[in-house]
């Protein structure tokens, strides 16, 4: 069990503390239950949480100088504007099926909270309740996600199917409540599916190399693939600027996650990389001379054509070296003047890979000018 509590705060930065708040939580309702041998094992399982979230904290504090990962801080930052995008995303993202279970728990959240006396009274349905409205105060303070599908309900689903199936439990009507739930939950996922354009998940077989031995996940998700094309363009701009520099060439993008891990996995510490929202890499989300920017579930705001006009300054002040190459995402119809921008600091745009379904959007790649 110890091995498992290791594991899950290794995967998840906010494993320290929902572990330690349910287990504290799991032996107060066994020691209110009179259990005081299973309450003694939760204690102990506790107290091996607790040190082992000590030494892992510690651990990141020495390698990285700060406590939580890096996203942490660059989504986290005094913006009342978080607020309303965390409504929006409990009021849009969460379209599908977990929706209206969603719902419910938040309802019968109020509705304990409305009567203390019932709700200390029952701490198993007090706790349950409890834990679900602080999660969706969470989710709505911290400005939702910016991944769309409603990720952040997951973890509220078995709660709230289990607090579901209490309020049937309740209610006169039972069979029509039940029959009204189910049919709530096919309109959700109903309006998901008609939502979704399909047409952006499928492609037709293609003989492109640089899709040649990827898996069905890294080619069927539109922005994946279009950096997985991309791919090769990339590795010859690399070449080109290590022939001409003589050093490891410095990459900037402001989507840095697949294309970040695969320059990652196949130029291993022969490239530096640097995210532009500051989500991976630190230049910017702790530079002083950001500090006033918004920061929010995308991380760091800092668009281009801001970078472009403070590009030198930053470059002292935050300790981000210019980039040889840009490469990132292109979307003529959502941002215009991003590659008018890019060309206007010096870079020449060596490659466009263009989408396969949308009409302006796809990859760029783009060097320097001024190298020797």
């Amino acid at each position: 069990m110890v091995g498992v509590v290791a594991a899950a705060l290794c995967t998840r930065s906010e494993a320290p503390l929902v572990l330690s708040l349910s287990l504290g939580a799991a032996a107060s309702l066994f020691a209110f239950a009179g259990d005081g041998p299973r309450a003694r094992r939760v204690l102990v399982l506790l107290g091996a949480t607790l040190a082992l979230s000590a030494l892992l904290l510690a651990w990141r504090h020495h390698t990285f100088g700060a406590l939580f990962p890096l996203p942490t801080e660059a989504k986290t930052g005094r913006n009342w504007h978080a607020v309303i995008w965390g409504a929006s995303y409990l009021l849009l993202e969460g379209r599908g099926a977990s929706t209206p279970l969603v719902m419910v728990l938040g309802l019968r959240g109020l509705s304990w909270l409305a009567t203390p006396r019932i709700a200390f009274g029952d701490p198993t349905r007090a706790l349950v309740h409890a834990f679900g409205m602080v999660h969706l105060a969470f989710v709505a303070s911290m400005g939702g996600d910016w991944m769309v599908g409603g990720r952040f309900f997951v973890a509220l689903i078995p709660l709230a199917t289990i607090s579901a199936l209490d309020l049937l439990g309740a209610v006169r009507w039972r069979r029509a409540a039940l029959v009204a739930l189910a049919g709530w939950n096919l309109f959700g996922l109903a309006t998901l599916a008609i939502a979704t354009d399909a047409t952006l998940w499928s492609f037709p077989p293609s003989d492109e190399p640089a899709l040649a031995g990827r898996s069905f996940f890294e080619t069927h998700h539109f922005d994946h693939r279009n950096f997985i094309r991309a791919l090769p363009a990339v590795d010859a701009a690399l070449a080109d600027v290590r022939r001409r520099t003589g050093r490891k060439p410095v990459v900037m993008s402001k989507c840095a996650g697949v294309p970040f891990f695969y320059l990652a996995r196949d130029h291993f510490r022969e490239v530096r990389l640097l995210d532009l929202q500051g989500l991976t890499t630190p230049e910017f989300t702790r530079c002083p001379s950001l500090r006033s920017l918004r920061h929010d579930s995308l991380g760091v705001r800092l668009h281009y054509p801001e970078y472009a006009r403070r590009r030198h300054e930053l470059a002292a002040a935050c300790g981000a070296p210019m980039p040889d190459i840009v490469f990132d995402l292109y979307d003529r119809g959502l941002e215009p003047d991003r590659e008018s921008v890019i060309e206007g600091m010096g870079y020449r745009i060596t490659a466009r890979i263009p989408s396969e379904h949308l009409e302006g959007v796809g990859v760029l790649v783009a060097v320097r000018t001024d190298l020797p």
